[in-house]
């Protein structure tokens, strides 16, 4: 569980995952040099909650490679924002075995279907009151 952390400047990637459940609440995360969240694996679940995920990398989250057999993510009431346009939201290696892909009133840069994958059949993403707004961060955040 991570509650009320800000990762800043990280030289890899901010959060990696690995097999089990995991809540990320209130959390800024931004200006790392990998990707704000990746994971590999399966048998997760993640659900991300009022937390802000900015980048410049290529996705805001990525799956490397491997299973994503029983793999879970939900984000809620959050700020998915990449720069300098709108990266796709996911990257997965595999998309079988994708049990919920889940965004709910976020504010999310491009579009909420907007998901790349390698093998397996295409994602859709339950996408429920989102938007896509411009921010208006000032330099402290990008």
């Amino acid at each position: 569980i991570f509650n009320n952390v800000e990762i800043i400047e990280n030289d890899g990637n901010a959060i990696s995952l690995h097999t089990g459940d995991f809540e990320i609440n209130h959390c800024l995360i931004t200006e790392n040099a990998g990707y704000p969240i990746s994971f590999n694996e399966e048998g997760k679940r993640i659900q991300i909650d009022h937390s802000t995920i900015i980048t410049d990398q290529n996705y805001l989250f990525y799956n490397a490679a491997g299973s994503t057999d029983f793999f879970d993510l939900s984000v809620s009431n959050s700020i998915l924002y990449s720069y300098p346009g709108a990266a796709p939201i996911v990257y997965f290696y595999d998309s079988y075995g994708i049990e919920g892909l889940a965004f709910s009133y976020n504010n999310i840069t491009g579009d909420c279907n907007n998901i790349e994958w390698e093998l397996g059949p295409a994602i859709t993403p339950t996408c429920i009151g989102n938007i896509d707004a411009d921010p208006l961060f000032n330099e402290d955040f990008c």
